[in-house]
């Protein structure tokens, strides 16, 4: 098991190139060098490591999936295409457990929230259900639950953070956002240029 997820490491270092590796090592709070040793095969990941490993595989996984969807979501906007709205709260849900997201791709997800209405059933994980409630709010539709107040804050969105954007993003946090503890941005312009 463990030599697979190594196997799996290493193959993500190569299929993204250049400062992969770093940024594993940043992700797993690790010297760069004690990576090329696990990869080398010299050294084995701790079990708290593999765990974290495992997790920004499974991320990754889930993000490939979600993109797909996001497509489709434009694909019905740009085409005019009808849109499967019994899907649609799923969808939704899919594309807000990514990682991150581009502020675009937000509102088109608050432009089909403001439209169709769609009812969800609640997520049991807390992050995704802070996004949820953020994304229906920022929608302006009613949040049938309350924030929940035990998550740290989290980025939805694109953006390398650095304790400089960390600082930036705390001063430009939407109230809604402060609310359900997401460092965002304002959608109803950009939802708006989708009518």
């Amino acid at each position: 098991m463990l030599s697979e997820l190594i196997t799996q490491l290493n193959h993500d270092c190569i299929e993204h190139g250049y400062r992969r590796k770093k940024w594993w090592a940043d992700q797993l709070k690790i010297p760069p060098l004690t990576l090329s040793h696990w990869l080398a095969g010299r050294q084995l990941p701790s079990g708290k490591h593999a765990l974290k490993i495992l997790s920004l595989l499974n991320q990754k996984r889930t993000d490939k999936k979600t993109e797909k969807w996001a497509q489709y979501l434009w694909d019905c906007y740009y085409q005019h295409q009808p849109l499967l709205t019994n899907l649609l709260p799923d969808i939704i849900l899919n594309i807000l457990s990514k990682s991150t997201l581009d502020s675009r791709t937000l509102a088109l997800l608050s432009y089909f929230v403001k439209k169709y209405s769609p009812n969800f059933e609640m997520p049991e994980e807390p992050n995704l259900k802070n996004r949820l409630g953020w994304l229906l709010e920022s929608s302006e539709k009613k949040v049938p639950f309350k924030p929940i107040k035990s998550v740290p804050n989290q980025l939805v969105l694109n953006l390398p953070l650095s304790n400089t954007a960390k600082k930036f993003l705390r001063r430009y946090q939407t109230s809604t956002g402060k609310k359900w503890k997401i460092y965002d941005c304002p959608l109803a312009k950009l939802r708006a240029s989708f009518l």
